[in-house]
């Protein structure tokens, strides 16, 4: 079930999921205060936030404005977050919610949550959208308190990629999702699969951290414009 609508690129209405607007309303929450949440929907908006996700991580890198303000330090930020994964148990009342109608099963390789499917697997206890205090993160922007701007935008973009694809989500749960190469998913893929998915997935978190502090190193050390470079000489 998808409710709301958003206005794409193409001037059509676009849906927008549930899960898309509770992991908002989680961002929301997080958000140290309304400045924060304002700052951190304008940093998604710039198109400069980039998360990858694997089982109860994520990482998420914002670059540096063209035009830095005064507010702003010109270096990429670095942010890594966790959140619990579900538990082995509430993973298989998942899976076997999934597995009660074949309706189900499509519509999750193709990327959604049916509202009946999640009725049914929070019968059986089990809660896909994190709650804000079970989030916990870290970013080089060192902020003394939790919930930086930097967190906001980074879950606000995680719940725009969990809104194309609802597999964004369960990945970070924890929920097995194997992808193959014609882009299906393989709900419960089994363990062998399932551990297969989670190596490539902890693979691609570890070399966006890699890329984004290669990044940053880079900046760092760029040399200075010289005065005599950066300032015409004084006519004579």
């Amino acid at each position: 079930m998808r409710t709301g609508a958003k206005t794409g690129a193409t001037g059509r209405r676009r849906p927008v999921s549930w899960w898309a607007r509770a992991l908002r309303r989680t961002a929301e929450e997080v958000a140290e205060d309304q400045r924060a949440l304002a700052v951190g929907a304008r940093l998604r908006r710039s198109g400069r936030v980039q998360v990858v996700v694997s089982a109860g991580s994520f990482a998420g890198s914002v670059a540096p404005s063209t035009a830095p303000s005064a507010a702003e330090s010109g270096d990429v930020v670095t942010l890594l977050g966790q959140v619990p994964v579900l538990t082995a148990e509430a993973v298989a009342g998942f899976l076997e919610a999934v597995s009660f109608d074949p309706a189900r099963i499509a519509a999750v390789r193709r990327g959604e949550l049916p509202y009946d499917l999640i009725e049914h697997a929070e019968e059986a206890g089990v809660e896909l959208i994190p709650a804000a205090d079970e989030i916990a993160s870290t970013c080089s922007c060192g902020h003394w308190r939790p919930g930086c701007v930097h967190l906001v935008a980074v879950l606000l973009v995680l719940a725009e990629q969990a809104g194309a694809d609802a597999r964004v989500l369960l990945r970070l749960r924890g929920v097995p999702v194997d992808e193959d190469r014609s882009g299906s998913a393989a709900i419960g893929a089994g363990p062998e699969g399932a551990a297969d998915a989670a190596g490539d997935q902890r693979a691609d978190l570890e070399l966006a951290v890699e890329a984004t502090l290669r990044a940053r190193a880079l900046l760092a050390d760029a040399p200075e414009p010289s005065p005599s470079s950066a300032t015409p000489p004084a006519p004579h």
